[in-house]
């Protein structure tokens, strides 16, 4: 027989409800969430104050006043805020939120540290499914598409803004160096001239850049340069050129069925996923315009478009000569998910076509195929793609012994996490979008090409955000209690939860270095531009690695130390005084024939003397 509980205590406890339910409070989980929120925020402020975290110093320094005065105010707010509109939705909003900012302070300060990142994303990811389950946060609100088309594009202009902005800083402090940006820089002015992608400091002399690699997607980007002729350009249109991926991205998510609110969510993961603007700071690659039209191939391939889907194949095979491998595989995808199982056929054949096409473009301008980067598979004493092919066939062991190594696993967190592993959901065919990440990323030796901050991230990372919404829409609305297709706000929004962390983590160092190195140091590098100006137009140079991008105007110019190449004495040498090196000395290689002709900042420009 079950008691009933004394009625003064059933009175007591229908009292507490009907008053906690005044500020939408009557659940234990908003009481929770209340005590974390203000928690979180009180340790915000706190490292605000100390600006480290995770050190005996600051235990040691901490202000207990100031925490336990931030902790009470933002209890007594929010539930001011629960009062006033009787729901908690605003309090696991302020958990979140608070939730984000203090785990990308945190990730900040530890400067690109990939397991504490990970110790973050178990926290947030724990706080992401709190927030959201029951729809606490109130996601399923009264968007409508073309209220979040507005809002991803204005998001995108900001976020372009943004980072051409930041990322310009590195060529004002001098930081940027021959390779990459001083060749690019040389180039377009060249291309401008005669219409040639011709530079000098490549190779050690006057080559076609497309000897190294042929990418005519370059002609594309030259109408703007005309119109405005400096390497500022460059950074902007690269800028633009990522950030236009928001929206292949939210028409994809609205054509597989999602919601106004879940499809904004989606472009605003794109936006902040590590490997987009932080990859920026790298220099200005073609690479980088990947992301946008591989999004657009596989936009037009899931809405069965096939003259959208010819000319943004052509447009992505027109980057680079591998971009045949991204074309290929949305070949295998349409081949293995879509009915018209032709068109991938004739995509297939292209994309074949094109990389042999292309790679004879190289050959023919004077250069080779960058085959070398896979020479870890060249076992048999054999050369070319097809040794490569038939190791990775035929001794799958030592395929997976080079793709699954310590540092190579870094790249996978980097990138997978904030995709929460999505791609693995969904059918088997979507997994062959994974193909590019594993050959161009995580197959080569090449250090660079398993590294967050660098360029060959943006074609591969495109499509395993496509295979994740992809794998995400074909969910069943009862697995794991989580909604699917239409109803799915829960996985993009902790995607974009951990994307912020990740990518503020990336970010933030370099950000603030070169934003506050120029403003600290501006009239130094002012000094140093007047002295590159002084440089007459027709004349031949010799200038400093990280001098070169600014001197993008001279025809006959060369850079040192040489990695190709042997230098020749030139009419003028520009000297970097911050990296003189026993490596090479240009004092020496003057050997008394140059006379000092300017000093300023930290450059000096000598000029050959008469005789």
């Amino acid at each position: 027989m079950r008691l009933r509980p004394p009625e003064k205590l059933i009175r007591a406890r229908d009292a507490s409800v009907r008053f906690l339910s005044l500020f939408g409070l009557e659940k234990g989980a908003a009481w929770g969430a209340l005590l974390a929120a203000a928690y979180i925020t009180a340790s915000v402020a706190s490292l605000i104050r100390f600006k480290s975290y995770g050190l005996k110093e600051f235990v040691t320094g901490f202000s207990y006043p100031l925490f336990f005065i931030v902790f009470g105010v933002s209890v007594l707010l929010m539930l001011l805020s629960a009062l006033l509109t009787r729901k908690a939705k605003h309090i696991f909003r302020a958990l979140g939120l608070s939730a984000v900012v203090f785990a990308s302070a945190l990730g900040a300060i530890l400067d690109s540290k990939i397991w504490f990142n990970m110790g973050l994303a178990v926290i947030i990811i724990i706080i992401g499914r709190v927030m959201t389950t029951d729809d606490r946060i109130g996601l399923r609100g009264r968007l409508t598409y073309r209220g979040a088309y507005i809002a991803v594009a204005l998001l995108a202009a900001v976020f372009a803004a943004a980072g051409a902005y930041l990322t310009y800083f590195k060529y004002r402090t001098f930081t940027e160096a021959t390779f990459d940006l001083g060749i690019f820089t040389q180039m377009f002015e060249n291309m401008a001239k005669t219409g040639l992608p011709l530079t000098t400091v490549e190779r050690g002399k006057e080559l076609t850049h497309f000897a190294v690699h042929f990418s005519p997607f370059f002609y594309l980007l030259l109408p703007g340069y005309l119109l405005f002729r400096h390497p500022v350009y460059l950074f902007i249109v690269q800028s633009l050129g990522v950030c236009l991926g928001a929206f292949p991205v939210f028409r994809i998510a609205k054509k597989l069925g999602y919601t106004p609110t879940a499809s904004l969510l989606f472009s605003l993961v794109y936006l902040c996923y590590p490997t987009m603007l932080n990859g920026c700071f790298r220099d200005f690659h073609e690479n980088k315009f990947l992301a946008v039209l591989v999004l657009y191939l596989m936009l037009f391939i899931i809405e069965r478009n096939n003259a959208g889907t010819a000319v943004f194949a052509a447009l992505t095979l027109s980057v680079k000569e591998d971009a045949a491998l991204y074309v290929f595989a949305a070949a295998l995808f349409i081949i293995l998910t879509r009915e018209k199982k032709l068109r991938g056929l004739l995509l297939l054949i292209a994309a074949g076509g094109y990389f042999v096409f292309a790679s004879k473009m190289i050959t023919v301008f004077g250069g080779e195929p960058m085959v070398s980067r896979f020479a870890n598979y060249c076992l048999d004493g054999g050369e070319g793609m097809l040794s490569v092919i038939k190791t990775c066939v035929f001794d799958i062991g030592y395929l997976i012994l080079k793709v699954f190594t310590q540092d190579k696993l870094v790249f996978v967190m980097w990138t997978c996490v904030p995709l929460l592993f999505g791609f693995l959901s969904g059918r088997a065919g979507n997994c062959v979008l994974l193909m590019p990440a594993v050959v161009i990323n995580l197959m080569s030796d090449w250090i660079y090409q398993y590294n967050v901050d660098f360029q060959y991230t943006y074609g591969s990372c495109a499509m395993m955000i496509a295979a994740v919404m992809l794998a995400w829409s074909e969910r069943s609305a009862d697995e794991d209690g989580m909604p699917g297709g239409k109803g799915d706000h829960r996985r993009p929004l902790i995607s974009l939860m951990l994307c912020v962390v990740f990518t503020f983590s990336l970010m933030f160092g370099k950000a603030s270095r070169y934003t506050v190195e120029y403003f600290l140091h501006r009239e130094s590098y002012a000094e140093a531009q007047k002295v590159v100006d002084m440089i007459p137009r027709g004349a031949a140079v010799s200038a400093g690695d990280f001098v070169v991008p600014h001197l993008y105007y001279i025809d006959d110019l060369q850079s040192f130390p040489a990695i190709y190449g042997r230098l020749k004495k030139t009419e003028y040498i520009l000297v970097d005084m911050r990296h003189l090196s026993a490596e090479f000395d240009p004092y020496v290689f003057m050997d008394g024939e140059y006379e000092l002709a300017e000093s300023g900042g930290f450059l000096e420009l000598w000029r050959k003397t008469e005789g």
